[in-house]
């Protein structure tokens, strides 16, 4: 409590310093393009060049209107981009049907460096609500991040460690509320200019929720069969497995989350230096029933009495039972830049990220797993002066993560990993090329004695054709090695947040990827069409698979290893309406397909996300700013021998928002939106936990946002 309240007078106390210290010179000007659409991102040195392959901005207005409670459900607005939820809090980004540590999530370029790196079902902690953008990029240049982002990166520009001055104050105040289950949150930015060549920055938020409302009851009806079926073998032995459960409120779905941030930065003539510490804190818990109905066994010279009375109290025990995870992470975050030559080109830039992690899960506030997951992430670049039309950069990165798992038992394992990696760039008139290589080891070091070493390599080219000066071309294609994660190897013990057993298989050989993508961006008249295909071929893909074996009423998940080839496409269809003085109107259709297929079994790989169809419209009168968009998603088919089918749903979201200039350098906005209008249940088929967990009903929206106005 009085970290919060202290985080809350330091913010208001800067706010209120930047209004007396802010210049009455003119504010510069808004970019006029708002939407979503590719555009220059940091994450990749060469985007003022253009880019070979398909990279997504969320900023401003669009990055407003996306927040959401977790990364994966701000980002699924994105064609190819579904989100694996777990209730609200949890929830990370599914990308052309790859996920988990495929899809390597950074901030300000560094590793968030927490369990949600690696386990789909615990929070990546970024702070989105006051970030200057969201990025989603592929290809050569996530080389740059690691060799085991062959499925993309995600990058939070939180403003924190800025490369340079920025010409006046910044200011981010946002307070949202939900319905549906009350969510408040409190959002706080401010970049202050103490003197000209030194920059003071603060952000942070406080987030509650508690339980959200749904419409249907949490575990779907062939989950409930499958569970009938089950008890019904068990109660052969005479045991009572019957419950009942809230079907008004998803019990267990609330959350408490803090994060505060503050930093400042140097800029010299040439150079600039950064820093930010950063602490996140907080509590949620894990909406699922848990019904372990052996974990108190009973003596056979037990009598009968003591045997029923036993079951009435297990029985009441289960409706009651509170499981929740405490999660804490400290992290302190470095940004040197410097141009060593004046009027060159020529750039070292060093990225460091140290975070200390721990993440505990209780069960009726008995703590049954502990991790912990201190981690260093460090980045050295050099940019070369531009020879002619090519552009070139080296790097060396490192990553040290030390992890621990206290279960029935204690596991510890290190790894180190170093890697050098290439990128080039070679601009044309009628075409670009692009071309990115890395080589790496990694180390691993256990507590058991099952270490291993790896070697990872990363080959990466695309080309692009300008058809015309805004119509464009391109073909990518990689080929890459992904080394196992430690969970995927070396892990084995009870997992609360999915109420299972995972073990790992110190057995696991790397992932071998070699993919072919291609993108074609057309414009005519007032149209524009993007589309893009994609075909990735897998050999000795790594995923989890339901063993069949069951361990005290936990299913246990096995790591396992296949041939897999994954294809698909995106397309997004936009078209400017109508273009008054005053107003217009744009409209959208997208569509996004992806399949996968198991080489050497008839089985599918779970989780696959189902077909999905948008269609959107959007428009601007004046001062305010208006849309809606309805979304269907497919009934998922393709399904793994162990897994359940799950139906197709439909959401229909409607916002409004107003903005009014304050007259002090500030924007007022004033934003209402309505999501699942029409209160259908929705079940994510790509999460774990799709048939535990129904998505919030109908709920409502306000945001109310104060922002610098330049």
């Amino acid at each position: 409590m009085k970290l919060r309240i202290s985080f809350l007078l330091l913010a208001f106390s800067l706010l209120l310093l930047s209004s007396l210290l802010s210049a009455d010179e003119e504010p510069n000007s808004n970019l006029n393009d708002n939407n979503l659409e590719e555009v220059i991102v940091s994450a990749h040195p060469f985007s003022h060049l253009g880019l070979t392959q398909s990279s997504y901005l969320l900023v401003k207005e669009t990055l407003a209107r996306a927040l959401n409670e977790s990364i994966g459900a701000t980002l699924e607005s994105l064609p190819g981009v579904q989100n694996n939820a777990f209730g609200t809090v949890v929830g990370r980004p599914v990308v052309h049907g790859l996920d988990g540590p495929r899809i390597k999530v950074l901030t300000d370029e560094v590793s968030t460096m927490d369990l949600g790196v690696s386990y789909v079902d615990h929070p990546l902690l970024t702070n989105t609500f006051t970030a200057e953008s969201v990025e989603l990029i592929n290809g050569a240049t996530s080389l740059r991040f690691g060799s085991g982002a062959i499925g993309g990166v995600v990058n939070v520009v939180t403003g924190r460690l800025p490369d340079k001055a920025p010409s006046e104050n910044s200011t981010i105040v946002e307070y949202s509320q939900l319905t549906g289950g009350s969510v408040s949150n409190l959002a706080i930015r401010q970049d202050l200019i103490l003197s000209q060549n030194f920059l003071l920055h603060f952000d942070g938020f406080v987030r509650d929720g508690e339980p959200y409302e749904i419409p249907e009851c949490p575990e779907s009806e062939q989950f409930l069969e499958q569970e009938e079926q089950h008890d019904e073998e068990e109660d052969e032995d005479g045991h009572e497995h019957e419950h009942e459960l809230d079907c008004s409120v998803l019990a267990n779905s609330d959350y408490s989350l803090e994060s505060g941030s503050a930093g400042f930065s140097i800029f010299g003539e040439r150079s600039s230096f950064s820093t930010a510490v950063s602490l996140n804190q907080g509590s949620y818990g894990v909406p699922l029933h848990f019904d372990h109905h052996s974990e108190e066994n009973h003596d056979e010279d037990h009598d009968e009495h003591e045997d029923e009375d036993h079951h009435e109290d297990e029985h009441h025990d289960a409706e009651s039972e509170r499981v929740e995870i405490d999660l804490n992470q400290n992290r302190i975050d470095f940004n040197a830049s410097l141009y060593p030559q004046e009027n060159s080109d020529l750039k070292v830039n060093v990225k460091f990220g140290i975070s200390q992690y721990e993440h505990a899960e209780l069960e009726e506030h008995e703590i049954v797993t502990f991790f912990t997951n201190d981690g260093n992430d460090f980045r050295t670049e050099i940019t070369l002066p531009k020879t002619g039309k090519l552009s070139q950069i080296y790097g060396l990165h490192q990553e040290l993560r030390d992890f621990t798992m206290r279960s029935d038992h204690v596991f510890a394992a290190e790894r180190s990993a170093t890697a050098v990696f290439a990128l080039y760039r070679w601009q044309g008139n009628e075409r670009q090329y692009e071309f990115g290589l890395r080589y790496g080891t990694i180390n691993d070091d256990t507590s058991d004695e099952s270490s291993r070493d790896f070697s990872s390599y990363s080959l990466a080219g695309g080309v692009l054709w300008n058809l015309t000066r805004q119509n464009t071309f391109s073909v990518n294609s990689e080929l890459s090695t992904r080394a196992p994660v430690i969970e995927e190897l070396y892990v084995d013990g009870i997992h609360l947040a999915t109420n299972s057993i995972d073990q790992g298989d110190p057995n696991l050989s790397s992932e071998q990827l070699f993919s072919i993508s291609s993108r074609l961006h057309y414009s005519w008249d007032r149209i524009t069409l993007d589309l893009t295909g994609y075909l990735n071929w897998f050999d000795d893909f790594i995923y989890s698979v339901d063993s069949g074996i069951e361990e005290d009423h936990r299913t246990v998940f096995q790591s396992v290893q296949n041939a897999i080839t994954f294809r698909g496409f995106d397309t997004l269809l936009s078209s400017r309406l109508v273009e008054q003085n005053n107003w217009n109107l744009n409209g959208s259709v997208s569509l996004d397909v992806v399949t996968s297929e198991l080489d050497d079994s008839n089985d599918s790989l779970p989780r696959q996300p189902p077909t999905r169809f948008r269609v959107g419209l959007d428009g601007t009168y004046l001062n305010w700013t208006f849309g809606g968009e309805f979304t269907h998603v497919a009934e998922a088919k393709d399904l793994a021998s162990y897994e359940l089918p799950t139906p197709g749903w439909h959401n229909l979201r409607l916002y409004g928002s107003f903005s009014k200039d304050l007259g002090t350098e500030h924007v007022l906005e004033i934003s209402l939106q309505g999501n699942n209008l029409t209160n259908k249940a929705q079940r994510l088929h790509v999460s774990p936990v799709k048939d535990q967990i129904v998505q919030r009903g109908r709920f409502f929206k306000l945001s109310i946002r104060i922002t610098s106005d330049r």
